[in-house]
């Protein structure tokens, strides 16, 4: 089974894929915020690296139902957030 598939099944059994869409239940993005979490979680556990290593890591990757823009929004999204 591929490493990511394991890391995906573990993300599930301790609730951390149910507690993330809980509390973005009410807010509208465009995007799948979970899916984007999870993406920066195993590139930190499988590659390491920075923000911009991880979107160079996924371009061009469909990964557990996540497409490259969405992940390039999210990234956006985190540094507007830390300028503010």
């Amino acid at each position: 089974m591929p490493i990511n598939k394991v890391l995906d099944r573990l993300w599930e059994q301790t609730g951390l894929k149910n507690v993330i869409r809980e509390l973005l239940k009410d807010r509208k993005y465009e995007f799948d915020v979970e899916r984007a979490i999870f993406l920066t979680v195993l590139h930190r556990l499988m590659v390491s690296g920075s923000d911009r290593s991880a979107e160079q890591w996924c371009r061009g990757m469909r990964l557990m139902g996540l497409v490259k823009l969405n992940y390039i929004r999210f990234i956006a999204l985190l540094r507007a957030r830390q300028a503010a």
